[in-house]
């Protein structure tokens, strides 16, 4: 099913392995459709991968989920092919991701068993 902003869980995941958290970056310009939500970066504010994370899962912000892919892929499609590449190395084999965001587009879907062994999966590699 579609699964809106749960995407940013992999899209933590994916930049958590690939990012130093105190890494720093500059945010890019992000030109949102209406009722997206957002941190409000300013294109060239500075930024820490830490504070990203934050507003990304706290604050569902979209602006830092595409900061987060530019920073750790140098491009939106590049971050999605990584997404794709870690859901099939986790075995989620009912998801997809067509976005780091999580807006509905074709080719973003999940399972709900999927998410869960993803949430499971980032759990565990905390304790490690």
């Amino acid at each position: 099913l579609p699964i809106a902003s749960t995407t940013k869980l992999m899209t933590a995941y994916v930049a958590m392995q690939e990012l130093p958290l105190a890494k720093i970056v500059r945010a890019a310009p992000y030109h949102p459709i209406y009722g997206e939500s957002l941190l409000n970066l300013r294109a060239g504010q500075a930024v820490s991968v830490r504070d990203l994370l934050y507003g990304l899962i706290l604050r569902s912000g979209n602006d830092a989920a595409y900061d987060l892919a530019l920073a750790a892929a140098g491009s939106e499609d590049a971050f999605v092919r990584q997404m794709n590449l870690r859901a099939a190395a986790l075995g989620l084999s009912d998801t997809h991701y067509a976005n780091p965001i999580g807006l509905d587009e074709p080719g973003n879907y999940s399972s709900a068993l999927d998410l869960t062994a993803l949430v499971v999966q980032r759990i565990k590699g905390q304790k490690q």
